[in-house]
């Protein structure tokens, strides 16, 4: 079968996506679900919270944002302690 067919039969019946891939369909859609099914299917991942992933993101954002005054605000703005502010700021790893 070729993609185009998977496509037409996610699009006509999206609730017989096998769950939680169903929400994935929904919220990303065919092409993302697609590329995971054929990168991975068959295997075990493991997908980390977001704030592991996006961890370096975030200490390059809060190096830019801290102005040596506002460690309270940031920790609420992102959600973290201030200490884990403290540390993502010197070092993210």
């Amino acid at each position: 079968m070729k993609i185009d067919k998977y496509e037409k039969m996610a699009a006509n019946y999206p609730d017989e996506i096998l769950h939680p891939f169903n929400s994935l369909y929904k919220s990303a859609g065919f092409k993302a679900l697609y590329f995971l099914a054929d990168e991975f299917g068959g295997t075990t991942i493991y997908i980390p919270k977001k704030k592991t992933i996006f961890k370096d993101c975030l200490s390059s954002t809060l190096k830019e944002e801290y102005d040596g005054n506002n460690l309270k605000e940031l920790a609420k703005k992102y959600d973290y302690s201030i200490n884990g502010i403290k540390k993502l700021i010197r070092d993210p790893s």
